[in-house]
């Protein structure tokens, strides 16, 4: 049997859509909005795994997170999850990395 996590269903809120369409466009490569954004959430790159570049961006522009919140660094944007009882698994927002 192999050792996986199991990757819970994550939530989209409506803002959360409208950044996706308006800022990443398109979900090129993927099967669909949701399966891009579930990959963000499980296999993107988490604070300690960012670039130094990544992480200077991520300093400078995203502050007053929850404790709970999660961000997430993928394809050049930040993905914002927070919500379920600490488990971060509504996407909130997108940003672009500059």
């Amino acid at each position: 049997m192999k050792n996986r996590t199991l990757r819970k269903q994550i939530e989209i809120t409506h803002h959360a859509m409208q950044r996706l369409e308006e800022r990443v466009v398109n979900h090129d490569g993927f099967r669909s909005w949701q399966h891009m954004v579930k990959t963000a959430r499980y296999e993107g790159r988490s604070e300690e795994n960012m670039t130094d570049a990544e992480y200077e961006w991520y300093m400078k522009h995203i502050t007053h997170l929850y404790s709970s919140s999660q961000v997430r660094i993928m394809n050049g944007f930040a993905f914002l999850f927070m919500g379920n009882k600490g488990h971060a698994r509504t996407l909130v927002t997108v940003i672009a990395v500059a």
